[in-house]
């Protein structure tokens, strides 16, 4: 590949090319803008640095990113870096295991009209992500009238029966949002 020097490994691996990189510093490319330049316009996924027995999972992160991207029809010509994604790659690995887990934590919106659940759905991922689980930094954090959080949070009390406050539900239900956020 051009403009990437004289240690880049290429092979083709079915309708994929799988460039293997050294790191930069052991006479590989100057960096992301190397690779970049060298796949322009091109669809393309630069894995994770690993060990180089771990290039394996570097493919696979890729791969999953790549499948990913074009399940979502997202537009072509991106070099997308894996390694900042890794959480969502983590996620989408296990996609099916992740949309059952997020019918069983995420189950009791399902009943609602669309639009309460979104809003209801958008304050529990809030509600998840503040460190005090207070109404007002709840809805900071959405930009709504405490007032509004605080009917959101005792309709999610209700529709959760209360396990709002147990660990393994808050972190199950924070992994099932995300998996059905980023099925969208």
């Amino acid at each position: 590949m051009p403009g990437l020097g004289q240690e880049v490994l290429a092979l083709s691996r079915g309708a994929d090319l799988v460039v293997v990189l050294p790191e930069p510093g052991d006479g590989g490319p100057a960096g992301v803008e190397d690779v970049r330049s060298a796949v322009r316009g091109r669809t393309a996924a630069l894995g994770p640095a690993v060990a180089p027995r771990d290039a394996w999972v570097s493919l696979v992160c890729v791969r999953v990113a790549l499948n990913h991207h074009r399940d979502t029809g997202a537009a072509d010509g991106r070099l997308l870096i894996v390694g900042d994604r890794l959480a969502d790659v983590h996620l989408l690995g296990g996609a099916h295991i992740g949309r059952l887990l997020a019918d069983r934590a995420l189950g009791a919106l399902d009943g609602l009209p669309a639009g309460r659940a979104a809003r209801l759905a958008e304050t529990l991922d809030a509600l998840l992500m503040s460190w005090g689980r207070s109404a007002p930094e709840v809805a900071q954090a959405l930009g709504i009238h405490p007032q509004t959080a605080r009917k959101r949070l005792r309709q999610l009390d209700a529709l959760f029966d209360g396990r709002l406050a147990d660990p393994d539900f808050r972190f199950a239900a924070l992994l099932a949002l995300r998996t059905r956020a980023l099925g969208r």
